[in-house]
């Protein structure tokens, strides 16, 4: 199977895929990010397994990479003042019959927990992510 991981992070994702013998492309745009996912690939033997891609997303070609059984992005669209833009090159990687795994940050998990949790004082106030934390300062509403 044929995998890309756009925004891949750490990689645990695509090392796990990798290590089921399934042919992954890595993606993510941080330089820093990516050299610590092949320090992590490199101990555990899947450097190369897996066919690296330091570059935003919206520089991801068609024509280079071709198309893929799976394509994941995890955690990335919540970050994009854009998101339809995302959605847009996700879909030219797969087609119709292929998966998309598109997960984000949901904001109601957070004001439902908080509510069977009884915190009612933490929801009157506006929602702010915690400074240095990996929680969106902006929430992605699916429409």
């Amino acid at each position: 199977m044929r995998v890309l991981d756009i925004g891949g992070g750490l990689g645990q994702i695509s090392f796990w895929l990798a290590a089921m013998g399934h042919e992954v492309t890595y993606n993510d745009m941080s330089r820093k990010v990516l050299e610590a996912a092949q320090v992590s690939a490199t101990d555990l033997g899947l450097m190369e397994s897996i066919y690296w891609c330091q570059c935003p997303y919206q520089s991801l070609s068609r024509e280079e990479l071709g198309t893929f059984d799976v394509v994941l992005s995890h955690a990335l669209i919540e970050w994009f003042a854009k998101p339809e833009d995302l959605l847009g090159v996700l879909s030219q990687f797969t087609t119709r019959s292929r998966v998309l795994s598109l997960t984000f940050y949901n904001h109601k998990a957070l004001i439902y927990r908080n509510l069977i949790c009884g915190n009612f004082k933490v929801l009157e106030n506006d929602f702010v992510a915690d400074p240095g934390s990996l929680t969106p300062h902006t929430s992605f509403e699916p429409k």
